[in-house]
């Protein structure tokens, strides 16, 4: 990708890195396994597969690893490339990015990947003009832990009005609640069917499709080939 180092890299030791920092922006995406990012601006941050975590140039920080190994997309702008695309400055934060998710999948499956975009929108820093509460920082935790959220089911359990928590989110995350949703479980779904020794048929009930046809069809229509396809294609990564 023109500006933009990428790297697969695969981490197994067992002891805590010493802490260093990075030379120029580094963007991390977590595929499999998981870690805690340790850095003075944040303290300890756990991550899981599909969450991403944004090292500021200069930024102090360290990966102490929390399971027996992780695969992570490291993408490292080069000079320039920040001020070309108007950023003055880059926070140092771990959030749960699906586009870029998705993006990251199709550029490993060799298809062609927005993953400049992806990027671009990631590092975008939320709106923050909408009111809100503590209740949503809570929003990325409670989505973790089901897969068949709706809106008006995370608002409810937010304790908060349906079309505010959409205004709101939409406000934060430039996306519709719905379409972030929809966005997640797929990638979810395709890290998931890579992954695992899981069929595409148990895969779609585990992510509340209809039916296999379903979520066959999603999955070509996003990342271009089928799944039984792509879980061929990864096996070169030894994620299985």
């Amino acid at each position: 990708m023109d500006g933009v180092g990428i790297t697969l890299s695969r981490y197994t030791h067992p002891e805590a890195q010493p802490w260093h920092f990075h030379e120029h922006l580094n963007v991390s995406l977590l595929l499999d396994g998981t870690f805690v990012d340790d850095s003075r601006e944040l303290g300890q941050q756990p991550l899981k597969p599909l969450d991403m975590v944004v090292h500021p140039q200069g930024a102090l920080h360290r990966s102490c690893p929390s399971g027996p190994g992780r695969l992570s997309l490291n993408l490292e702008p080069m000079v320039g490339w920040l001020e070309q695309h108007g950023f003055s400055r880059v926070e140092y934060r771990v959030s749960s990015v699906p586009e870029l998710g998705i993006a990251a999948f199709q550029y490993l499956l060799g298809n062609e990947s927005n993953m400049s975009d992806a990027l671009l929108e990631s590092l975008c820093p939320p709106d923050g003009q909408a009111e809100t509460g503590y209740w949503f920082e809570r929003v990325e935790d409670l989505i973790g832990q089901r897969e068949d959220w709706t809106l008006s089911g995370l608002a409810d359990a937010l304790g908060v009005h349906p079309v505010y928590f959409a205004r709101v989110f939409r406000a934060r995350r430039g996306q519709s609640v719905t379409s972030f949703l929809r966005e997640r479980r797929l990638v979810r779904a395709a890290n998931c069917l890579v992954r695992a020794r899981s069929t595409g048929s148990e895969i779609a009930t585990r992510f509340g499709y209809s039916d296999e046809a379903h979520f066959s069809r999603h999955f070509r229509t996003v990342f271009g080939m089928s799944p039984t396809s792509a879980k061929k294609r990864f096996q070169i990564f030894n994620l299985n």
